[in-house]
């Protein structure tokens, strides 16, 4: 009877064991490879792995690049899964915006930190370039120096960003809104369509050309604001490569859609001109 007693107990044991071994193979290969948001990621980081001390302001960044990482993992299209991923986002997210409406305190990105990492080491699998709270402490609170090349291929970068968005909005407005019954748009709708996306063909080349001598990202430790110089360069750029919608047999977009994105392109180079009017040469 014993005996038939710790066989069993021992069959619970190991069922017990699988099930738990099955639950977290199962966790671990729910989450997601980091490197498809390697960029958005890095957004958040860079403000909460710098070195210099906290400013006002560093809780509305990590807000902002926090929720394009969740529209990343989440477009309006996506799967039920894939939306209650980033729903596990949106509080740190109030946390971060939270903290710089309390005007005359700097927000505490220790905990900011401590709070990012449970939610992206449970999203993503692990990664060698993440970065970690431990490490902030051992670094050194100088920034790290970049070439000055880089700064000036930068400045250029934007300015030419900033030229083209001024050149292509003129040019879409002369292309003009769908002209024809998207439904059956006939002869002349089809003319029209093959205009815009033989010029979206032309754009899509013409920010290549404009971006060429955009330099890589400066390191984490860099300047904060030559790290957010380049990254909304390169935002700018993605939001001139939306206007045309797509390339290919696309229907002709509407003002409001390709003007809004202009805007935001102008925007974004017009704030990081002047950032880098100051930083050294």
């Amino acid at each position: 009877m014993l005996r038939g007693f710790l066989w069993l107990a021992l069959l619970f044991a190991l069922v017990a064991i699988a099930v738990s071994v099955g639950v977290e193979r199962t966790q671990l290969e729910e989450r997601l490879d980091a490197e498809r948001q390697r960029e958005a990621i890095r957004a958040v980081e860079v403000v909460l792995y710098r070195t210099s001390p906290p400013e006002l302001g560093d809780g509305d960044r990590v807000a902002d690049a926090l929720t394009r990482l969740a529209e990343e993992l989440a477009p309006p299209d996506a799967p039920y899964r894939a939306r209650r991923r980033a729903l596990r986002l949106y509080e740190l997210i109030a946390l971060a915006s939270g903290m710089d409406d309390v005007g005359y305190a700097l927000p505490d990105l220790d905990l900011l930190r401590a709070e990012w990492e449970k939610q992206r080491d449970s999203l993503f699998a692990p990664a060698p370039w993440f970065g970690r709270s431990g490490a902030v402490d051992a670094q050194t609170k100088r920034p790290a120096i970049v070439d000055p090349r880089d700064v000036t291929r930068l400045r250029h970068t934007v300015r030419r960003l900033e030229q083209l968005a001024n050149a292509g909005e003129q040019e879409a407005r002369e292309l003009g809104e769908p002209a024809y019954d998207s439904a059956a748009p006939g002869a002349a709708g089809r003319v029209q369509i093959e205009r815009w996306n033989a010029w979206a063909r032309r754009w899509n080349e013409r920010i290549d050309d404009a971006l060429r001598e955009l330099p890589p990202p400066p390191p984490f430790d860099a300047e904060l604001a030559l790290v957010l110089a380049h990254q909304n360069t390169s935002r700018a750029a993605h939001e001139l490569r939306l206007v045309p919608i797509g390339v290919g047999d696309w229907q002709t977009p509407f003002q409001y859609s390709w003007e809004s994105r202009f805007r935001a392109a102008r925007d974004l180079l017009e704030e990081q001109r002047a950032a880098l009017a100051s930083a050294p040469d």
